[in-house]
């Protein structure tokens, strides 16, 4: 099991990770231009692919020898908060196959598909910030037992 500075470390590492590819994938999210749609649309697949890719990577690190296999060692009281973290990761992975397929399938020709798909991309981004904020808040509730303190 990694220690403490470690863990603290290696989510430290992965957040700066995954916030500058999610910031990444939302700027080319953000405007469909009005040239070269076909550049644009082959910047974004790889955005959104390099994201993907890195995300179900921190997502299967964090159930693996991540974050919340310890958490569970240590405060078995909190599975039903963890197994319900588990679920949403299952969740986020449907929907980010979802959003990967339909970017495989667009053409430069259909403006009203890309923009539904690029307002899909930005509905992933807020639910997963609001799925590792409450992750950070368990860790938090986790770490802040381990030194016993409530604050």
């Amino acid at each position: 099991m990694r220690s403490a500075a470690e863990m603290a470390e290696w989510i430290q590492n992965e957040s700066k990770m995954v916030d500058e590819l999610s910031g990444r994938l939302c700027k080319a999210a953000a405007c469909i231009p009005t040239e070269n749609l076909s550049g644009w649309l082959d910047d974004l697949r790889g955005q959104f692919e390099r994201f993907r890719a890195h995300y179900q990577k921190h997502m299967a690190l964090e159930e693996g020898g991540g974050c919340l296999a310890p958490v569970l060692e240590q405060w078995p009281e909190l599975t039903g908060e963890v197994e319900h973290l588990r679920s949403e990761h299952r969740e986020i992975g449907v929907l980010m196959k979802a959003i990967y397929d339909e970017l495989c399938d667009l053409s430069p020709d259909q403006p009203l598909t890309m923009l539904d798909c690029c307002r899909r991309i930005r509905n992933l981004m807020e639910i997963i910030n609001h799925h590792t904020d409450r992750e950070n808040l368990i860790l938090s509730l986790a770490f802040s037992r381990d030194v016993g303190t409530s604050d």
